[in-house]
């Protein structure tokens, strides 16, 4: 897990799972429990935890075409079961850097 680039204090994993659910203007922020600093979630992020969802898409394709299901509900009830399996790990490869990162490098 990442830790905050001020004080170095380790986020969580459940800090970082909430992070990806936020709406608004804290979507993708995260601050430290003790400096307060925000941390923004980096572009790099998002694009390898987007690559996660191609073998979810390749699974429902994969269903749908072998017809093991007789419901639409169950291929959209499979999809989010994998979808929230795989999301679980997603704050494993999230990486944040606050904006004011460049003060802090090298210091304890």
């Amino acid at each position: 897990m990442q830790k905050c680039e001020k004080c170095h204090t380790p986020f969580t994993w459940i800090e970082i799972f909430k992070c990806q659910w936020a709406w608004g203007e804290k979507n993708n922020l995260i601050y430290c429990k003790t400096c307060d600093t925000e941390h923004k979630l980096i572009g790099e992020s998002k694009i390898i935890t987007n690559f996660f969802m191609i073998p979810i898409i390749i699974l429902v394709i994969y269903l749908i075409n072998m017809e093991l299901f007789s419901s639409f509900f169950i291929y959209l009830l499979v999809s989010f079961l994998a979808y929230g399996v795989v999301s679980t790990l997603f704050p494993f490869f999230y990486r944040f850097q606050s904006k004011y990162h460049t003060n802090y490098r090298g210091k304890s």
